[in-house]
């Protein structure tokens, strides 16, 4: 350390040399220049293949292959084990509450619940995110499935049918969405997430609450209304429903008035006993509303509307699974084909369902929907991983991500899912019940399939209403965000009229094409903060060598001769003419109220010449129009300027002296 201070001090110059160029400033400074390479060099460099690129190329595909080996049993298999249990508690009356938004029967919610999360187990890289059904996604993808309606002959085999076509739709936009986001990974498009700002984000998902609740209010009233699609099909909605509470059923108030007491109160109590496995009250609610509903006989006797029918499995899974276990660990040594033909008439035998490739007849009408559910679900998913990466000190490669949850989706669509992400309520659990690695997805998707394979039957009676329930009260962190209207007026009002504007244009325009507005309208107002040049001329303080505002500081007085200019706002197009009109506009009353001073023995020998410093260190970049704005100003009468130019940066050189200038003001 003393050798390198002293090598420092020697090489200190106590006579700095001012007025350098910047070629000279180069060579001064032994500037090392990058080396350009030509498209073809590139390609050519990116398409070698060796052994120790395809391994790297194929561990970061699959992260599972990396982080698997070096799993520690000790360290995180009781945290993950536990945690996966109780994510997968969640993920039953979660996913059964948004395939009721989605409009898709709830069975459909925990095959969204046990796929998707499977794969995002082999791709995915964070550790503490909840891949699964999510309420935004799920009521976008309502907005469109909603409306399908099969025209037959009977009313119950209508039913059936229109069921089936909202299944396939939504597995069409499932396909789709996870097709945008894989070709989003192969365009390194893992940055798009940043164009969703906080306000806008804040506002979007303030909207989708709303517009689940609006859509869940028929089931929490028993009630039936013509849904709408549209602009302000929300808005026509919300009539329908004020018109139909003469049609109330009394027997379906009660449900959900009981049903809102236990859950409310039950999160009251888990956020007062604060402990570490907070108690699952959504899985409380729905064993004693099944246990209720098939004791008073809600379905028949009252008419409440209830899930229905579950597919389950066979028997056969568990022979399966013991012929597994016994062929593991004991030696047992069996055919290879014959362990294939078991597994195929096995799964033919169960009862989950079989992947098929829907018709993409309709994946023209389809396309903005399924854009705005890719960008909006990776979204989601990029904040949250961000949000535990950084606080549990691990990486997070948002490329990475769009792989995952775009494979998740697309792969999910074949096993008719509807599109997923990252969920914030299940994503906490997993964190707070010790969570430490992707292996509580696989616990908590062995959880959702022991349920689909012997424990469906048990929730067919099980009020839809209950689920409604579930849904409007965990949409209170959502709607909770409304408090950012207050603190936006206190600190910026532009994103106060960008979450404004997002979350109307999300209500008039629905949620799809309201995503769009609100992102064009959050970029205008880029342009419009970068398009009203800010300027200053610049003072001397005494005492300092500190330049400030002269409108600001009344201390800070002019160097006889010479106009500071400052301007600290990107130069482009839309703003040139405006800050060298306010260049040559200080220039002019420059020169008549700060002319030049000179010495008496040189006011016959040297002609009085006014000075202008250009302060543009809050300058970021210059395009060719203001350079050459710049170069017009700087051939004027009025002013002779010497500058260098390289690139977009523009550097004044100043005779003689150079001015110590702060570029805050």
């Amino acid at each position: 350390m003393d050798n390198q201070r002293l090598s420092q001090s020697e090489n200190f110059n106590p006579n700095p040399v001012y007025g350098l160029n910047e070629a000279e400033l180069d060579i001064q400074g032994h500037r090392s220049w990058k080396a350009r390479r030509t498209i073809w060099e590139k390609l050519k460099e990116e398409s070698r293949c060796s052994g120790t690129w395809l391994k790297s190329c194929f561990l970061s595909i699959a992260p599972l292959l990396s982080w698997l080996p070096q799993y520690s049993l000790r360290k995180n298999a009781v945290g993950d084990v536990i945690s996966g249990i109780s994510v997968g508690i969640m993920h039953l009356p979660q996913g059964m509450a948004n395939a009721l938004l989605a409009a898709v029967p709830p069975v459909f919610g925990l095959y969204s619940s046990f796929y998707p999360v499977l794969i995002y187990f082999i791709f995915g890289t964070s550790k503490h995110i909840s891949v699964g059904t999510f309420s935004i996604l799920s009521i976008m993808v309502g907005t469109v499935t909603g409306d399908v309606v099969f025209q037959g002959s009977g009313a119950e085999s209508n039913e059936m049918e229109s069921e089936s076509m909202r299944v396939a739709f939504a597995a069409q936009l499932t396909i789709l969405c996870g097709l945008m986001q894989i070709l989003l990974y192969v365009l390194r498009c893992g940055g798009v997430c940043r164009w969703l700002s906080q306000p806008l984000v804040s506002g979007y998902t303030t909207a989708a609450a709303i517009h689940v609740t609006v859509h869940q209010l028929p089931l929490l009233m028993g009630i039936s209304i013509v849904k709408h699609r549209g602009v302000l099909a929300v808005f026509w909605m919300f009539l329908n429903i004020a018109s139909g509470i003469g049609r109330v059923l009394p027997a379906t108030l009660v449900v959900s008035f009981v049903s809102l007491v236990i859950l409310a109160g039950g999160k009251v109590l888990n956020s007062c006993w604060s402990t570490r496995f907070p108690i699952p009250w959504e899985l409380v609610l729905i064993i004693f509303a099944t246990v209720s509903s098939v004791q008073f006989d809600l379905s028949g006797q009252y008419g409440i509307q209830t899930v229905g029918p579950i597919p389950t499995g066979s028997a056969e899974c568990w022979i399966f699974f013991k012929k597994t276990i016994s062929w593991k660990y004991f030696g047992v040594k069996t055919n290879s084909h014959s362990h294939l033909s078991l597994f195929l008439s096995l799964y033919l035998s169960l009862s989950l369902s079989p992947p098929s490739l829907p018709s993409f007849f309709f994946s023209q009408e389809l396309f903005l929907t399924a854009l705005a559910l890719a960008v909006v679900g990776y979204g989601l998913q990029a904040s949250l991983g961000m949000m535990f990466a950084h606080k549990h000190g691990y990486p997070f490669h948002s490329n990475q991500e769009l792989l995952a949850l775009g494979l998740s989706n697309s792969i999910g669509g074949v096993f008719q899912c509807f599109p997923v992400t990252g969920s914030i309520s299940r994503s906490t659990v997993q964190e707070s019940t010790g969570g430490q690695t992707q292996v509580t997805s696989l616990v908590s998707a062995l959880i959702i399939l022991l349920i689909l394979l012997k424990f469906g039957p048990l929730f067919q009676q099980l009020p839809k209403t209950v689920l409604a329930v579930i849904i409007l009260v965990n949409l209170q962190g959502v709607f909770a965000q409304v408090k950012d209207v207050r603190k936006l007026w206190n600190t910026d009002r532009l994103d106060l009229v960008v979450w404004v504007v997002t979350l109307l244009s999300a209500l008039v325009f629905n949620l799809d094409l309201g995503l769009g507005i609100a992102i064009v309208f959050s970029l205008l107002t880029i342009v419009f903060r970068t398009q009203s040049a800010r300027s200053a001329v610049l003072g001397h303080i005494a005492g300092t060598d500190c330049y400030r505002d002269l409108e600001k500081y009344a201390n800070a007085l002019q160097v006889p001769g010479v106009t500071v200019f400052s301007s600290c706002n990107p130069l482009y197009y839309a703003n040139a003419d405006q800050t060298f009109t306010s260049l040559k506009q200080a220039v002019s009353k420059g020169i008549k109220e700060n002319p030049t001073v000179n010495p008496p023995d040189q006011q016959e020998t040297q002609s009085a010449q006014h000075c202008v410093i250009l302060e543009l260190s809050g300058v970021t970049f210059m395009d060719s129009v203001a350079m050459g704005t710049f170069k017009s100003v700087s051939g004027t009468e009025h002013t002779h300027t010497h500058t260098t130019r390289r690139s977009v940066d523009i550097l004044p050189e100043i005779n003689r002296n150079r001015l110590p200038v702060t570029d805050s003001h």
